[in-house]
This record gives structure tokens, C-alpha cells and sequence, in this order.
């Protein structure tokens, strides 16, 4: 019968043993704390995405309401029904547009906004209005 003493006499002794031992150990610890970093960096950027995203699609919408000239108007419906032709379907938005002369206000955010934004209009009138947004998700 083998003995114990016997199965532990390799032909390098314990060290190859303890030091195979050893590098597993220290590749199970890296590779845990690379995982455990990319989860929390992928989870981090994924919200700022998110945010990121949504400021975006209100300030692509001024620009493009303020590219057509359609803040000329100075119509509260005008420029409602504008935005809504260019919002995309599970967003609302909601704005104020501050002119020397007239002051338009849209509805005020029901829900918590996501995203929010401030631009300068020029009118072709040559008035300047301060255009102030707020955007968020249905």
C-alpha cells in the first residue's frame, strides 16, 4: 500500500505544487476584479447614455425649429405643433419662450424631466427670445 508520505514525494518536492496553487489564487482575485470593474463601468455609462441621449433630441429640436424660422411666428399652437411633428413618439416636452414682447409658456412638466436646455432666438424681426426647454420619457 501507498503511502501518504509517498504521494506528496514529487520530483520537484511541494514547491511546484504550492506555487500552481499560488497563481490560480492570483488569477481567480484579477479576473474577479476585472469583472466587478467593467459591470460598474458598463452600468455607469449606460446612464449617462441615457441622459446624454435625451438632451440631445432637445437641443436637435430647437436647432431645427429655430433652422426653419418657425419661432418667427410667435403662435403658441404654431410652435407646439411643431415640436410635436419633430418629437419623437415616447417623449414629451414642454418650453417657454421668453421675448421682449410676449412671454409663451407650454404646459409644465407633469413628471420628474430628464433632460433640460437654454437657447438664444434670434426673429427675423430682430428680437431676441431665450428659449427654455425641459424633455423627459413618457
Amino acid at each position: 500500500m501507498v503511502t501518504k508520505k509517498s504521494l506528496w514525494n514529487l520530483h520537484y518536492g511541494n514547491r511546484g505544487f504550492i506555487l500552481t496553487l499560488d497563481i490560480l489564487i492570483a488569477l481567480l482575485i484579477v479576473m474577479s476584479a476585472v469583472i466587478v470593474s467593467t459591470t460598474v463601468m458598463v452600468k455607469s455609462s449606460n446612464k449617462n447614455l441615457i441622459l446624454l441621449q435625451v438632451k440631445a433630441i432637445g437641443e436637435d429640436i430647437a436647432t431645427v425649429l429655430d433652422y426653419k424660422k418657425d419661432f418667427d411666428t410667435l403662435y403658441k399652437n404654431s410652435i407646439s405643433n411643431n415640436i410635436k411633428a419633430l418629437l419623437p413618439e415616447n417623449f414629451e416636452m414642454s418650453y417657454k419662450l421668453g421675448c421682449p414682447s410676449i412671454t409663451i409658456y407650454d404646459t409644465a412638466p407633469q413628471k420628474r424631466f430628464t433632460g433640460t436646455g437654454k437657447r438664444v432666438i434670434v426673429t427675423s424681426k430682430g428680437e431676441y427670445c431665450l428659449l427654455e426647454y425641459w424633455i423627459w420619457p413618457k
